[in-house]
């Protein structure tokens, strides 16, 4: 085991020491010059043919000098790159601290994919200002191979030289600058024996073929070159450098590449690579370029070439007479393909093909025309400068489909544009990442632009995309990634100015997230946006905003997206012809609609969600958190929409202009502080929407309302269809003004949840006309349906209220002030457990009709309830009642009661008639009526003046049957007719003092079995009562007392104990035209159809708001606390800007023009969003009503 281990450590150490390979590094070139002041070029080579196919990767570098003889010409310093230097190497980085000084040069480079051969990892120039010898040293403390990180030091050797004088010049034998004829006849002297006086001529100068003799072909070379004729690879008039520091004049020469491919009009740069006889690099300097068609390619004295028509030209530099070399240039007139990649760093040949790509995208960019491609390799690329493109190009980045693979263009100040697009048809950006740009892409003239697979890292200002120029036609952006800091959340994912003229016809955003921005969407001037399966999340101001900025009306349609943890609007939207937002879910803003729309012509929101996080604390905060704002419009809808926990109301339509229609059609509000829904049109339309839950949880006030239609601007028609609200603070439905109001199936259970609200009706109508049928309302926190305001008109049908406060339906004037309604229709209604007032009454009305009622107010108050009223007809209805069964008061003109029932009442009368103190032209019809069970008083009680004829009705199991006032009592005419007054404890009918205005006649009634008597006359000047053709339950007629004179007429009729009765003749049997037995008391006469009625209809009153909190936790506000009390703050447009624009370090003139330029458009911008918001909020402020009431 342990040889085992001997023989793989010998082994190892044999493979580390890799004895077969080498690296050689020289200081090469002439390093020599002739006289002072002499630019001296001294290449630094890396030979690494004999390396194994290592490649160089990296290298750390140090030269040193004498600087009393020579100075290093640099262009840049303390560690960045010297381009100038550059050799087939990246260009070094270096450091000259200690250069002019001491003479040290410290240097650097890397490239990640490696160089081969012999590498020039530096040209170094310097300026000679002395001839003394010099010794150049190099040395290197770090060298590693590329991809295996091999360290190279080991087999590495290095090579120095010595800068001396030069000689002179090769062929340039005496000396005076010039090889020709002179020098040739020196040579050929020297060649046949004859001597030459070194004084005159060195011929040590003569061997400018460079094959180490003097000979005639030396001669023949200087001739040539004297009269013109080419001499190539010879080097004639090249320096000569002494042999202590010589290594070798140039012997070849080449132009890299040899071959190259450009466009018209694309700048390229070739460079000239020389090498002695040895095959050492030797410096090149004064080189002389030539093109063989400058109408094809125009090269300039460094070799820069600029094509101009398509073809092939040759171009060719020449270092010396006879040195020379050429390459082709093949100019196409467009390229499709253009290349970047980052590895290409520092490579000398660069031209954007696949073979030679740029190392940069912002050396393609000038050149790409319109379709081109240009497809950009991983990596992360540094932009010193705005991506300025003028042709409409397919920008691809890393490996298509693949996101993992996206280049990275990155601005480390964030001054700067990566792509400032200004021309052009059509702009393709895929799978790219634009990292702390001012913007990710400006448009600025392009005509088409569609962003795919693309991710914007914005920074603190920065907007992903920004237009201010030329007008386009589309904007496309999918499955894109717009991400600001989570700190600051500054700067705009998408920009319209609208400057100058239209942004974008149409605005594609699809499979798109925008989080941690001020705005995503921010659009002026755009006609057309689509947002389609896309999120915005964590956004501060808007996640968009649309406005109209010239001419157009624009349109928006958002689709399956998300808005979530935003502060203001998700949606802000102005003057447009078209909204739509479907299937998607916008979380509700603090004091701020989720969607707010200002002036549309259509709107249509459907299949979307809207959760909230909190309601506020007090609806009288509520100047705005709506849900859903919408102010001026043509045309609404809101359909199939779930809203949660809006913080002051979910659903707000206002028509400022007073046209058009508002649907709102199967919606579910749950939670808010003010309002579930709030709408003025000239046409609403409800169908079958839900509200619950209105209100806050801490504190009253009378303005929480589940449906809230308000009259500011003109309602003419309502419809509701099927809605149901369901514990309201407030008021359940509240319509301040309709000319009509349709409402048929409504559902209302809980309302007025505090207990201080007095006036929490469950349906309230303040002017207009109210049409309800069908419905129910339960538990209204007072009444249960009435109308209130002036000539209101309430027609109810088929309804039911059961559980209200105060009393279940009817029409009076808010605080019985002004006119009051105009008309009552009540037919086939249902009252229940009205506890605090009347179960159907009228005030102040003109018309009251009672129709086939039932209504049961046990055990509290009055049944039917009726106060100056012009004509009141009740009839075929039924009455339970605590109190009073009917009681009409003064002021009412005419009342006709008919077919009723009154078949139990409380501690009142069962019917109780006030007529006008003055009038005689009041007048009371009681006809086809039973009063059946009185607690308290009479069957029927009269005072006032007026008329009175009862007929064919029944009065029993009263105190007394019918009963004038003893007090109060006017002069009246009352006849009464075919009717059965029987069985009441005290008296039949009883005429009470003074009672002698009072004229009175029975006739053909059944009066028996009353306690005391039949009919008594207690007036103080008694007038005679007219009684006679009456049964009195006896064959014999009434019993007389004897006070009156008339006694023994019977033993068991009535009594007669008043004197002023005329009973004779009577009738000796039972009247069969008065009524025998009351009709049963039918609790569900009338009320909703059992095919409507729901099986979720509550029969209890819910539990108090108190009670609620502690046995349901999802009774108010789902696991919700309230939000404090407190004023919207003021609004904030993203981070606070610096006071003046930046100042970009070695920024141009033209760069800081931008930047300020950009800093003072951001200024603006801020300003006027601001000047936006406070004029309407201003405009809806000081317009739109705060509270239900009149």
């Amino acid at each position: 085991m342990r040889r085992v281990i001997l023989l793989a450590c010998a082994a190892l150490g044999a493979a580390g020491s890799l004895p077969a390979q080498s690296v050689t590094a020289r200081v090469g070139g002439e390093p020599t010059a002739v006289g002072y002041y002499q630019t001296v070029t001294v290449p630094i080579t890396v030979d690494m043919s004999a390396s194994g196919g290592l490649l160089l990767g990296s290298y750390t570098a140090r030269l040193t000098w004498n600087p009393s003889v020579l100075s290093l010409n640099a262009y840049t310093c303390c560690g960045q790159t010297d381009s100038t230097m550059q050799g087939n190497f990246p260009a070094p980085a270096i450091n000259t601290d200690s250069a002019y000084s001491f003479g040290i040069l410290k240097f650097s480079a890397v490239s990640p994919t490696g160089v081969g051969g012999l590498v020039t990892i530096a040209q170094l120039r310097f300026t000679n200002y002395d001839t003394i010898p010099t010794p150049l040293q190099l040395s290197f403390s770090e060298m590693s191979a590329a991809g295996t990180f091999t360290n190279l030091l080991p087999i590495l050797t290095v090579q120095n030289a010595t800068f001396c004088q030069a000689r002179g010049r090769w062929g340039d034998l005496d000396g005076d600058g010039n090889a020709n004829s002179r020098d040739a006849l020196f040579i050929l002297t020297k060649v046949v024996g004859l001597p030459v006086n070194p004084l005159i001529a060195d011929t040590s100068l003569a061997d400018v073929d460079a094959d180490g003799r003097t000979t005639s072909r030396d001669a023949l070379v200087i001739l040539s070159y004297a009269v013109g004729i080419p001499v190539p690879g010879q080097r004639v008039l090249l320096p000569v450098a002494d042999a202590a520091c010589a290594t070798g004049s140039a012997r070849q020469v080449a132009v890299l590449p040899n071959a190259v491919e450009l466009v018209v009009n694309q700048v390229f740069r070739f460079t000239v690579q020389a090498t002695d006889s040895a095959g050492r690099a030797v410096s090149v300097s004064g080189a002389t370029w030539r093109s063989s068609d400058f109408s094809i390619a125009a090269v300039e004295a460094d070799g820069t070439v600029t094509p101009r028509a398509a073809g092939t030209a040759t171009i060719t530099a020449e270092i010396g007479p006879g040195v020379t070399a050429s390459a082709t240039v093949t100019v196409i007139a467009r390229r499709p393909n253009w290349y970047v990649d980052i590895a290409a760093t520092g490579r000398p040949v660069q031209n954007g093909s696949a073979t030679y790509p740029y190392e940069h995208p912002l050396s393609a960019f000038p050149w790409v025309g319109e379709g081109d491609t240009v497809r950009v390799a991983s990596g992360t690329y540094y932009f010193d400068d705005d991506g300025e493109l003028n042709a409409g190009v397919v920008l691809l980045g890393g490996t298509p489909g693949d996101t993992t693979t996206r280049p990275v263009f990155r601005n480390a100040q964030g001054y700067y544009s990566g792509l400032w697009l200004r021309g052009g048809q059509r702009t393709v950006v895929r799978n790219v990442v634009f990292h702390n740009f001012s913007e990710g892409i400006e448009l600025d003239g392009v005509r088409n632009l569609a962003v795919e697979d693309t991710k914007f890292l914005t920074g603190q200002y920065g907007d992903g995309i920004y237009h201010c120029g030329a007008e386009m036609d589309t904007v496309r952006i999918d499955r894109s990634v717009f991400l600001g800091d989570s700190a600051t959340r500054g700067g705009t994912a998408v920009y319209y100015s609208g400057c100058p003229n239209i942004s974008a016809h149409v605005t594609i955003f699809r499979d798109s997230r925008v989080q941690f921005m001020d705005d995503g969407l921010y659009l002026y001037g755009a006609d057309s946006l689509l947002v389609l399966r896309s999120q915005f999340l964590d956004v501060y101001d808007n996640g968009i905003y649309l406005s109209q900025e010239y001419n157009e009306r624009p349109a928006l349609v958002v689709s399956q997206s998300q808005f979530l943890r935003g502060y203001y609007q998700a949606i802000e939207v102005n003057y447009m012809r078209r909204v739509v937002v479907d299937s998607s879910t916008i979380s509700s803003q603090t004091y701020y609609p989720a969607i707010d729309v200002y002036d549309a012509d259509t709107i249509l929101v459907r299949g979307t969600s809207f959760p909230g996080d909190s309601v506020s604390g007090s609806p009288y905060s509520c100047y705005s958190g709506q849900t859903v704002y919408v102010y001026r419009a043509r045309r609404t809808e809101l359909r199939d929409n779930v809203l949660t926990n809006a913080y002051c109301t979910g659903i707000q339509v206002e028509h400022a202009d007073r046209v058009g229609r508002v649907v709102l059609s199967h919606n579910r509000i749950d939670g808010a502080a003010a309002y579930g829904i709030r709408a003025s049109a000239p046409v609403i339309a409800l169908d079958h929407n839900v509200v619950r839950n209105i209100g806050t949880p801490v504190n009253f006030a009378a303005v929480s309302t589940g449906v809230y239609i308000h009259s500011y601007y003109g309602v003419d028609s309502l419809t509701s269809l099927g809605d149901s609200v369901i514990n309201i603070d407030y008021i359940g439905f509240n319509v301040d003004s309709a000319r009509v109001a349709r409402i048929d199936s409504l559902y209302v259970n809980g309302t007025g949840l505090d207990s201080t609200a007095f006036d929490a009706h469950g349906v309230v109508l303040s002017k207009g006309r109210l049409d309800i049928t069908h419905s129910r309302v339960i538990n209204a926190g007072w009444d249960g349906i009435t109308a209130t305001g002036p000539r209101a008109v309430l027609r109810s049908r088929g309804n039911v209220v059961r559980g209200s406060r105060g009393g279940g339906l009817g029409t009076w004037p808010w605080y019985w002030v002004g006119p009051g309604p105009d008309s009552l229709f009540s037919v086939r209604d249902t009252v229940q457990r009205a506890i605090g007032s009347s179960g159907i009454w009228a005030g102040l009305t003109s018309y009251a009709l009672i129709d086939s009622a039932v209504i049961d107010t046990v055990p509290a108050y009055d049944g039917v309830y009726l106060e100056s009223v012009g004509r009141a007809l009740v009839r075929d209805s039924r009455v339970r009642a605590g109190r009073y069964g009917i009681v009409v008061s003064p002021g009412v003109g005419r009342v006709d009661l008919l077919r009723d029932s009154v078949l139990e009442s409380g501690s009142g009368d069962g019917i109780n008639i006030t007529l006008s103190d003055a009038s005689v032209s009041d007048s009371a019809i009681i006809r086809g009526t039973t009063v059946e069970g009185v607690a308290g008083f009479a069957g029927v009680y009269f005072q006032g003046a007026g008329r009175v004829l009862i007929d064919s009705s029944r009065f029993s199991n009263a105190v007394d049957g019918i009963e004038f006032s003893a007090a109060n009592l006017g002069a009246v005419s009352a006849r009464i007719t075919r009717s059965r007054i029987s069985s009441n404890r005290v008296y039949g009918v009883g005429l009470g003092a003074p009672g002698s205005q009072v004229s009175l006649s029975l006739w053909k009634n059944n009066i028996f079995a009353n306690g005391v008597a039949g009919v008594v006359n207690y007036a103080a000047t008694p007038p005679t009562v007219d009684a006679d053709s009456n049964y009195w339950g006896d064959f014999n007629g009434p019993r007389c007392q004897p006070v009156i004179g008339c006694s023994g007429l019977s033993i068991t009729g009535d009594s007669i104990v008043t004197q002023n009765v005329v009973f004779a003749p009577w009738d000796s049997v039972l009247n069969p035209a008065a009524p025998l037995a009351p009709p049963g008391f039918v609790a569900s006469a009338g009320g909703v159809p059992s095919a409507v009625a729901s099986s979720s209809f509550a029969t209890e009153r819910p539990a108090p708001r108190t009670a609620m909190r502690g046995a349901r936790p999802d009774a108010l506000r789902p696991g919700v606390a309230a939000s404090p009390v407190v004023s919207p703050p003021p609004r904030r447009y993203g981070p606070a800007l610096p006071a003046a624009a930046p100042i970009a370090q070695g920024a141009t003139p033209e760069q800081q023009a931008r930047i300020e330029r950009n800093w003072q458009r951001r200024v603006e911008q801020l300003a006027r969003r601001a000047e936006v918001e406070a004029r309407q909020r201003a405009e809806r402020e000081n317009v739109a009503p705060q509270s239900p009431r009149n």
